[in-house]
């Protein structure tokens, strides 16, 4: 993918394509408990607990397999790296992005309690755009910052033992993109060497199993 490219709205659920059906209340809740905790870090401009938040959603994504879940984690990201810089932070431009970011967050809520699965997806992926523009007219950040945002969600994951191929895929990023980001961490050196099997075990002891 190009940098500051669009996202294109793909769920990879392996649940099937309707996560909030009777047979999944879980993962509707699940989202709906995750939406509410952004809009409140959003509302308190709680950096640090932004940053938390996105690295706790992107392990979710990757367990659920679930690219909404990357969103939401860039979103939250995204947000922590404005509030670092003091021209966004006193700018308009981002109070009215908090405004309608968290407009559309409550709409989000409302979709997940109807059931509303595609007015859900529509609605998130509409506030990545939404902070991606801003991030591309005020930022003057060298690559767009919801691109980053999901490198490291995607770094996040990969961490946790996912293959290369599983989050990028996941997260909508490129592998040479993903790999040179990687290459200036350590998270590159503690898995280079490790196998399919190691990686498998680890995402299947967060699992429980």
């Amino acid at each position: 993918m190009a940098i500051g490219g669009q996202f294109p709205a793909t769920v990879l659920n392996s649940r099937g394509p309707n996560p909030f059906g009777a047979k999944n209340m879980e993962n509707r809740e699940l989202f709906s408990e995750k939406v509410r905790q952004l809009r409140e870090f959003i509302h308190k401009k709680a950096g640090n607990s932004l940053k938390m938040y996105a690295d706790e959603v992107a392990v979710i994504a990757l367990l659920e397999r679930d690219e909404r879940f990357i969103v939401l984690a860039s979103l939250a990201y995204s947000f922590s790296k404005f509030h670092e810089k003091t021209y966004i932070e006193a700018s308009k431009e981002l109070d009215e992005l908090i405004e309608n970011v968290q407009f559309e967050l409550a709409k989000a809520s409302e979709a997940l309690e109807n059931d509303d699965e595609k007015e859900f997806s529509r609605i998130v992926f509409g506030c990545e755009a939404m902070v991606r523009d801003l991030s591309a007219s005020l930022g003057r950040y060298i690559i767009n910052l919801t691109f980053k945002s999901r490198l490291k969600a995607a770094a996040k994951m990969y961490s946790h033992g996912a293959s290369l191929g599983v989050v990028c895929s996941l997260a909508k990023v490129d592998k040479d993109e993903l790999s040179n980001y990687l290459g200036h961490t350590t998270v590159s050196d503690k898995y280079a060497t490790m196998s399919v099997r190691e990686r498998m075990g680890k995402v299947f002891a967060m699992l429980g199993g």
